[in-house]
Protein backbone atom coordinates (compact mmCIF):
# COMPACT_ATOMS: atom_id res chain seq x y z
CA UNK A 1 0.00 0.00 0.00
CA UNK A 2 1.64 3.20 -0.76
CA UNK A 3 2.10 6.20 1.50
CA UNK A 4 -0.57 8.72 1.50
CA UNK A 5 1.64 11.57 2.55
CA UNK A 6 4.68 13.22 0.91
CA UNK A 7 7.88 13.96 3.23
CA UNK A 8 9.89 16.85 1.82
CA UNK A 9 13.40 17.80 3.32
CA UNK A 10 12.76 21.84 4.19
CA UNK A 11 16.09 24.22 2.85
CA UNK A 12 18.31 25.36 5.52
CA UNK A 13 16.63 28.65 4.55
CA UNK A 14 12.99 28.01 5.15
CA UNK A 15 14.29 26.11 8.52
CA UNK A 16 16.25 30.02 9.11
CA UNK A 17 13.37 31.62 8.79
CA UNK A 18 11.16 29.22 10.58
CA UNK A 19 13.47 29.06 13.86
CA UNK A 20 13.53 32.81 13.71
CA UNK A 21 9.43 33.04 13.77
CA UNK A 22 9.08 30.40 16.56
CA UNK A 23 12.12 31.31 19.12
CA UNK A 24 12.03 34.51 20.56
CA UNK A 25 16.11 34.21 21.16
CA UNK A 26 16.91 33.77 17.57
CA UNK A 27 14.94 37.53 16.80
CA UNK A 28 17.82 39.39 16.36
CA UNK A 29 20.30 37.13 14.85
CA UNK A 30 21.06 37.22 11.50
CA UNK A 31 19.42 34.79 9.20
CA UNK A 32 22.23 33.56 6.86
CA UNK A 33 24.25 33.11 10.33
CA UNK A 34 21.36 30.59 11.33
CA UNK A 35 21.68 28.89 7.67
CA UNK A 36 25.22 28.33 8.30
CA UNK A 37 25.18 27.04 11.72
CA UNK A 38 22.43 24.51 10.43
CA UNK A 39 24.10 23.67 7.36
CA UNK A 40 27.35 23.17 9.16
CA UNK A 41 25.10 20.93 11.96
CA UNK A 42 24.08 18.49 9.49
CA UNK A 43 19.94 19.20 11.16
CA UNK A 44 17.32 19.59 8.87
CA UNK A 45 13.83 19.77 8.86
CA UNK A 46 11.10 17.73 7.28
CA UNK A 47 7.85 19.07 6.19
CA UNK A 48 4.67 16.82 5.75
CA UNK A 49 2.63 17.39 2.84
CA UNK A 50 -0.54 15.36 3.27
CA UNK A 51 -2.70 14.39 0.05
CA UNK A 52 -6.46 12.69 -0.45
CA UNK A 53 -7.72 9.81 0.26
CA UNK A 54 -8.32 8.32 -3.35
CA UNK A 55 -11.96 7.32 -3.58
CA UNK A 56 -11.25 3.16 -3.91
CA UNK A 57 -9.23 3.69 -0.28
CA UNK A 58 -12.52 5.17 1.43
CA UNK A 59 -14.18 1.87 -0.38
CA UNK A 60 -12.59 -0.17 2.06
CA UNK A 61 -14.12 1.51 5.31
CA UNK A 62 -16.25 -1.85 6.06
CA UNK A 63 -13.46 -4.13 5.24
CA UNK A 64 -10.92 -2.25 7.60
CA UNK A 65 -13.77 -2.21 10.69
CA UNK A 66 -14.03 -6.03 10.27
CA UNK A 67 -9.98 -6.23 10.35
CA UNK A 68 -9.69 -4.00 13.09
CA UNK A 69 -11.71 -6.21 14.86
CA UNK A 70 -10.26 -9.28 14.21
CA UNK A 71 -6.97 -8.32 15.08
CA UNK A 72 -8.07 -6.47 18.29
CA UNK A 73 -9.48 -10.10 19.31
CA UNK A 74 -6.39 -12.20 17.91
CA UNK A 75 -4.74 -9.53 20.21
CA UNK A 76 -3.79 -11.76 23.16
CA UNK A 77 -2.71 -14.80 20.89
CA UNK A 78 -0.13 -12.76 19.24
CA UNK A 79 1.18 -11.76 22.85
CA UNK A 80 1.37 -15.20 23.69
CA UNK A 81 3.85 -16.33 20.57
CA UNK A 82 5.51 -12.78 20.49
CA UNK A 83 5.70 -11.48 23.65
CA UNK A 84 4.53 -7.58 22.34
CA UNK A 85 0.68 -5.88 22.46
CA UNK A 86 1.32 -4.06 18.75
CA UNK A 87 1.21 -4.91 15.43
CA UNK A 88 3.86 -3.16 13.64
CA UNK A 89 3.05 -3.37 9.84
CA UNK A 90 3.66 -0.75 7.71
CA UNK A 91 1.10 -1.17 5.30
CA UNK A 92 -1.66 -1.35 8.25
CA UNK A 93 -0.46 1.81 9.87
CA UNK A 94 -0.47 3.61 6.26
CA UNK A 95 -3.99 1.80 5.46
CA UNK A 96 -5.71 2.65 8.89
CA UNK A 97 -4.61 6.33 8.64
CA UNK A 98 -5.58 6.65 5.36
CA UNK A 99 -9.30 5.38 6.73
CA UNK A 100 -8.48 7.90 9.52
CA UNK A 101 -8.57 5.37 12.07
CA UNK A 102 -5.15 6.39 13.86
Amino acid sequence: MAHFWEIKRRSSYQTALELKKILPELKNTNSLDIEDNLRSSGIYLVQIDTKLTPWWIRLTLPFGLIFLIFLFITLPIKFMFTGTWMYNWIWLNNWFSALKFL
